[in-house]
């Protein structure tokens, strides 16, 4: 940066993560957190133009006497990963698609023993290595869930087709988790599925654009199972509502102004 910068170029910085990965986080070097913090938040203060992707995140940074443009996360709703296709199953398939580090979040559904609707098949996707934290994932489902692997970046979106309900658990329990996005009802939002979650970060899941639950995941999971006209509606006012809000060309406009 520092040599880019000496030549007269613009440093832009996109950021996303919060700076100091916590304790649970499987991507935390310990030994080295403490220098990995200081290197990224030195990076930040070296740069023209700092991106990032949440209000919280934001604020976080601001503390740092850092100003920042807010360009959240986005969709390009054009992309055919991110449009559905043909689907035909004999039973409803509820469940989620992600990566590493939730298995906090899915202590939601351990305790709510969600498994015992026994109507609806569930499914997880994303998966990188069967190890103990896809089997502990699984396991909050009772286990008897379909697992489908990770894809690379544009073919990623093509997962949520086994879907029929996205299931999103989700605990903002700190600094990390807090500055993490809502791309996840973004790309369910792509192929109008409904969710259900009890907020936590998705918190723009407001009851007209999804079902937002407090502890009650069988319940939710069931009025969502028996109503098609309900799971119907919700995908659509998802999708019209991230649409307005989170195309990716609306989104890059933002950051033409500050380029």
């Amino acid at each position: 940066i520092e040599k880019l910068k000496a030549k007269g170029k613009r440093i832009i910085m996109d950021i996303d993560d919060y700076w100091t990965r916590p304790i649970w986080n499987g991507n935390r070097m310990e030994g080295y957190e403490h220098q990995y913090t200081i290197e990224i938040i030195k990076a930040l203060k070296m740069a023209d133009v700092v991106w990032v992707s949440t209000p919280y995140l934001q604020e976080r940074i601001a503390l740092l006497q850092i100003d920042s443009v807010l360009i959240p996360n986005a969709i390009d709703y054009n992309d055919p990963q991110f449009i559905r296709g043909e689907i035909k199953r004999d039973k409803l398939v509820a469940g989620w698609i992600g990566q590493n580090n939730h298995h906090i979040d899915f202590q939601l559904l351990s305790r709510a023993e969600i498994w015992k609707n026994n109507k609806i098949e569930y499914a997880i996707g994303g998966v990188n290595e069967i190890n103990d934290y896809w089997l502990y994932l699984a396991g909050c489902f009772g286990g008897k869930v379909k697992m489908f692997e990770g894809e690379t970046m544009d073919k990623y979106g093509y997962l949520y087709n086994e879907l029929d309900i996205v299931i999103l658990p989700s605990v903002a329990r700190d600094h990390f988790s807090c500055s993490k996005s809502n791309l996840k009802i973004l790309e369910a939002s792509a192929h109008s599925l409904p969710v259900i979650t009890n907020g936590g970060l998705y918190r723009e899941i407001n009851g007209r654009n999804g079902m937002r639950i407090k502890d009650n995941w069988n319940k939710a999971l069931s009025k969502m199972i028996k109503s098609r006209a309900m799971r119907e509606d919700y995908g659509l006012a998802l999708n019209d509502w991230a649409r307005n809000k989170y195309d990716i060309h609306k989104i890059n406009e933002i950051r033409k102004q500050t380029i």
